[in-house]
């Protein structure tokens, strides 16, 4: 089915491992007293796989953490940025936003301009960076909690990247 063609070429799963991965998680999922997801993707995809009532709560944020903040940055520095993880499907969308960055800097030398990436990236994002580097392009790996939290409040803009493709969480 597509998602088995999905895992099977985006992790390199056998055929048999992908079984054998589907009948442990099943096999516990049937077993638990309460199963909860945050997508209704998630809730409809297991619930049609397992035949079991499952609960959602949809992805949420304590509000408190993001109460508005008159101290924040007042700096002349406009700072864009991502807080997640950096995954293949994101170059596409991450080399848009740094050729629309290239092009602001281009029209507008006085303008100041970052991007700052926080979080895990993976390989192929690496890579990507390296051969596609910016000086206004800032990777700063993982960051506590609280301190993403500050950092959001902080930014001018925060960027969702996503693929159109990808059922499920956003993250």
């Amino acid at each position: 089915d597509e998602q088995f063609n999905f895992k099977f070429k985006k992790y390199s799963y056998s055929y048999i491992q992908f079984l054998r991965y589907k009948y442990r998680r099943n096999f516990i999922l049937k077993k638990a007293n309460a199963i909860v997801t945050i997508s209704q993707w998630h809730k409809d995809y297991l619930q049609k796989e397992l035949n079991k009532n499952i609960e959602l709560i949809h992805n949420g944020y304590d509000p408190n953490d993001f109460e508005i903040n008159q101290n924040i940055n007042k700096t002349n520095m406009f700072e864009i940025v991502y807080s997640g993880t950096l995954v293949s499907s994101h170059i596409e969308g991450l080399k848009l936003l740094i050729d629309a960055v290239d092009l602001i800097i281009i029209n507008n030398p006085d303008f100041k301009i970052k991007i700052n990436l926080y979080g895990d990236i993976e390989y192929p994002v690496t890579e990507f960076l390296r051969s596609y580097s910016k000086s206004f392009v800032n990777v700063l790996g993982r960051v506590p909690f609280d301190d993403v939290v500050r950092i959001i409040n902080n930014s001018s803009l925060l960027v969702v990247l996503t693929n159109l493709n990808y059922n499920g969480v956003m993250s």
